[in-house]
């Protein structure tokens, strides 16, 4: 009789249970958190595929394409070192390649959220200067692009910024009305 790959065991194995058997706990939440990030930028970016092939230009379809193939090859082999358990290589691998990957977007696309994006914890504690020079990447990133884009008026590989938003648009009024309080 054929074993089922039960809803557990698919559980186990996609949140890395056997690697956090007697570990610290600060080892334990960087291996979650890098799993956690390879898991959930995987998927998105897995939706997103047919949908780029679909509706973007067909000029930009090779370089997504090459930056999806990129991230997905530092993920695995990211999650080959989290086997090999060299924790922090993992880690240290999924944010370079995320970071490769937002910096490419940024490039290319002038209107991609992507420089957004700041990821804290997928190194372990014990390497805290390996943890905020990744950290540092993307906000220099962000700051080149937001200077670039929407100071000097400057185009990515694909075109300007489609719309600009100001940077006051999310925040609310700093001062309510008085006449609310009366």
């Amino acid at each position: 009789m054929r074993k089922r790959f039960s809803d557990t065991r698919l559980y186990d194995w996609l949140a890395l249970r056997s690697l956090t058997a007697g570990l610290s706990s600060g080892e334990v939440r960087a291996i979650r958190t890098t799993n956690g990030i390879q898991l959930t930028f995987f998927s998105v970016l897995l939706l997103l595929v047919p949908q780029i092939l679909l509706f973007e230009p067909p000029e930009t379809h090779l370089f997504s394409m090459t930056m999806f193939v990129e991230i997905v090859s530092f993920f695995i082999v990211a999650r080959i070192f989290l086997y090999k358990r060299f924790f922090a290589a993992g880690g240290a691998l999924t944010l370079i390649g995320f970071n490769i990957h937002i910096i490419g977007l940024c490039i290319a696309y002038a209107d991609d959220p992507a420089h957004s994006i700041f990821l804290l914890l997928a190194i372990p504690p014990d390497f805290p200067k390996l943890r905020w020079s990744l950290v540092a990447l993307p906000l220099i990133a962000n700051f080149a692009d937001q200077f670039y884009y929407r100071v000097m008026g400057g185009a990515a590989i694909f075109g300007p910024p489609k719309w600009v938003v100001p940077g006051d648009y999310l925040m609310p009024p700093s001062t309510p009305p008085l006449k609310n309080f009366c």
